[in-house]
């Protein structure tokens, strides 16, 4: 994170945290958020991962929210299976 950072830049940042395709690396084995945007992406990400699509944003959801509905789409779009 950096002073000016924008909502994009940060959940794409969020969203890279999941990307484990280091020749050699098979993940973590714990994760620490201390705050619950990596949890959110994984909870989201697996529900969304089920349905079959990403939602569209819907009245009322804040400009935050749609910009993890963005990121997550980009992310399944990348690889469905991550």
């Amino acid at each position: 994170a950096w002073k000016g950072e924008t909502l994009a830049e940060y959940w794409d940042l969020a969203d890279r945290i999941f990307d484990w395709s280091a020749e050699g690396f098979d993940g973590p084995n714990l994760i620490l958020d201390d705050g619950g945007d990596a949890t959110l992406l994984v909870h989201k990400g697996v529900e969304f991962e089920k349905a079959g699509a990403v939602p569209d944003a819907v009245a009322g959801d804040s400009e935050e929210y749609r910009v993890v509905l963005e990121t997550l789409r980009r992310s399944l779009a990348r690889d469905p299976q991550r």
